[in-house]
């Protein structure tokens, strides 16, 4: 009776280690740090980057901006704003 138990709790370990951790949902005020505007700076953007920067800033929604390209002016603190130079380069991080 007590290996069935002791195989059982084994087993239950086991098929707990399998599990996937969810990532906490992003709730925003966006928060952009000194520490985040150094290390993207001047990066090469890749939309792979998107998630990384969003997740940094705790912003669940996150926009691209080109030089040149028109933007909606209406503020939304959750939202990080992605600028970027002529050379698809990370010129800027601001919250709005």
């Amino acid at each position: 009776m007590k290996a069935g138990t002791i195989g059982a709790t084994v087993s239950a370990l086991a098929l707990a280690g399998c599990a996937t951790m969810t990532e906490a949902p992003l709730t925003g005020p966006c928060h952009v740090t000194q520490a985040m505007h150094q290390r993207y700076a001047g990066a090469t953007f890749r939309e792979r980057l998107r998630r990384t920067i969003q997740r940094d800033a705790n912003a669940p929604v996150a926009r691209i901006l080109r030089d040149g390209v028109p933007a909606t002016m209406d503020f939304r603190p959750e939202r990080i704003d992605i600028h970027l130079d002529d050379g698809g380069r990370i010129d800027g991080l601001r919250c709005g």
